[in-house]
């Protein structure tokens, strides 16, 4: 009986120690559970720097700064607008919480114009090109066009003389646009050009002392500032392939597109002569540069010959060189 009871009692104390330990290790394990942490981190505002502008499809931000553009007559100035972009969060943070855009504008009309291809170019959109740290990239605005009659703003501008342009490139991200975007100046260049519809004035067959038909030739501003044109002939006589030669002076023009060829009042001569172009502003001579978004500024001038009585035969032709100048007159109605 008594060998009974011990045995009992070491089961008994068994059972306790396991029920101990049990107690011990849970306690253990609940002691060293792992606590969850939470923190949030503030999303700083993406800054730039170093924009600047250069010529259009440049390879890398390594391009030459430009710092004067020139129009390109009757058509659209291409180039490219640099800007390195840093955020403190990563610079993926502009690409996926933002972007990076660019207006470009007259100094003195500032960001905030409205569209207008004279004087300010909105919603330009910029495309990351290198990543040189987690926190910077350089983002190109590839392609910018600026057309051929945006304002002129250097020493020889019409209207602006000594003013700029400025190129304003803003990076945003999920916390909004940088707080002091970036900017770069630059000058824009006047520029006369005329853009004629002919290339050579084609009398058709006439017989001897006749007189021909009015031959209409349309000239429209391609440039940026008020012009006219001079037209002079390389050489003199007109030579016929037959026989003979018809003097310049039997060759006259005029901007009244209602004159008759006596009442022409400019001949061809081998001295430069002005058109005399009016679009535009009746009250100087010149074709108005453009302002409309719509309406190109043109003018017509008809060409007129008479055949002499006799001693020509053949095709007749002589060359002829037309020059567009630059007008310093007031000029009003522009692009109407």
């Amino acid at each position: 009986m008594a060998e009974k009871n011990n045995a009992t009692s070491l089961v008994l104390g068994g059972a306790l120690l396991l029920i101990g330990l049990f107690v011990i290790i849970a306690l253990v394990l609940v002691r060293s559970q792992a606590a969850t942490t939470t923190v949030d981190i503030s999303n700083a505002l993406p800054t730039n720097s170093l924009t600047k502008i250069c010529a259009g499809d440049s390879v890398d931000e390594g391009c030459t700064a430009i710092t004067t553009l020139t129009i390109t007559p009757g058509g659209v100035k291409t180039f490219d607008i640099w800007s390195k972009v840093e955020d403190t969060n990563g610079i993926d943070d502009v690409d996926i919480g933002g972007g990076v855009v660019a207006v470009l504008y007259r100094t003195a009309v500032g960001a905030g114009c409205s569209a207008d291809k004279n004087d300010c170019y909105t919603g330009l959109t910029c495309a990351k090109e290198a990543e040189p740290f987690a926190t910077q990239g350089w983002y190109r605005c590839n392609d910018v066009e600026i057309s051929y009659w945006a304002d002129s703003t250097d020493a020889s501008s019409d209207d602006y003389t000594n003013t700029t342009w400025t190129a304003k490139v803003t990076p945003s991200d999920a916390a909004g646009p940088a707080s002091a975007p970036d900017t770069v100046t630059y000058a824009l260049t006047d520029l006369a050009s005329i853009n004629f519809d002919l290339a050579t004035i084609d009398y058709g067959s006439l017989a001897l002392n006749a007189v021909s038909s009015p031959v209409l030739a349309t000239a429209t501003n391609y440039g940026n500032t008020d012009v006219d044109a001079v037209i002079n002939a390389d050489t003199t006589p007109m030579t016929c392939t037959i026989d003979g030669s018809i003097p310049l002076a039997n060759q006259k023009f005029d901007t009244d597109t209602g004159a008759t060829y006596g009442e022409m009042a400019k001949t061809l001569a081998t001295s430069t002569n002005d058109i005399d172009f009016t679009a535009g502003n009746s009250a100087v001579s010149e074709l108005c540069r453009r302002t409309s978004e719509t309406n190109a500024v043109t003018d017509g001038a008809n060409f007129m010959i008479q055949i002499p009585a006799s001693g020509v035969g053949g095709t007749c032709s002589v060359a002829a060189t037309i020059v567009a100048e630059k007008q310093t007159s007031a000029c009003t109605g522009n692009g109407a």
